[in-house]
């Protein structure tokens, strides 16, 4: 996996399997920018929270790593996330 942003949603699922998009957005950016979840602004987490919606999210579903929810707004692991983070494991 190549894409960084897409490793840490990951990440994210092997600390727990499901997530709020604003959640996941809070999280991914405090990772990002070396602070606490407290401390991330509306902005930031705003820019994330997008690009893990347009973008991310549904890459990582259509692999199947990743259930994604849009209307809800939840993000579950899919299928294939527990053998993709094992691999990431494995060479990281």
């Amino acid at each position: 996996m190549n894409d960084r942003r897409r490793r840490y949603v990951l990440y994210a699922l092997a600390e727990d399997p499901e997530w709020t998009l604003q959640e996941l957005a809070t999280r991914l950016v405090a990772w990002e920018e070396g602070v606490e979840d407290d401390d991330v602004g509306a902005h930031c987490r705003e820019r994330r929270y997008i690009s893990l919606y347009h973008t991310h999210l549904p890459k990582l579903a259509d692999e199947d790593v990743v259930e994604f929810d849009a209307d809800a707004e939840r993000i579950t692991s899919g299928e294939r996330a527990a053998e993709v983070i094992e691999f990431l494991a494995a060479v990281e």
